[in-house]
């Protein structure tokens, strides 16, 4: 699974024209609302290398810091509706009981260890972090 599509590519071209921009390129975050915070989240969590564009190819595509705006979190364990769950396994292409390690390497929750600030306007998005893996600030109203 390749983390945030273009925006792993954005990032690694910000970091190929940092001179340019002048941009710091230890220094890139990500901010996300929703299914987009899901995918600023994703930007933390893996350093991935787009080898199909040479140009690109030597840049991380991982930001440093992550602002999560009501995003889903953490996909494992599997849902608790089905419809949940067949949305879901269609998405990841296998379901949960199938394939675990699927479903834990797309929720943050399990994999981020950036500076992370999670905010939700509801419970339906709350994580709880392990004392390891807890980003810097959590907040729900």
């Amino acid at each position: 699974m390749r983390p945030a599509g273009n925006n792993s590519a954005g990032a690694a071209w910000l970091r190929a024209n940092a001179v340019k921009y002048n941009i710091a390129p230890e220094r890139i975050g990500a901010y996300g609302h929703s299914a987009g915070a899901q995918l600023a989240a994703l930007l933390g969590m893996l350093d991935t290398r787009d080898n199909s564009d040479p140009a690109l190819a030597k840049y991380s595509s991982k930001v440093q810091a992550v602002v999560d705006s009501s995003g889903p979190t953490e996909f494992a364990p599997t849902p608790k509706d089905s419809d949940g769950d067949k949305f879901l396994s269609s998405f990841f292409g296998a379901a949960y009981s199938a394939h675990p390690e699927i479903w834990r390497d797309a929720s943050p929750s399990t994999t981020s260890r950036n500076p992370t600030l999670l905010s939700s306007s509801s419970t339906a998005h709350a994580t709880k972090w392990s004392p390891s893996r807890r980003p810097s600030l959590c907040t729900t109203s």
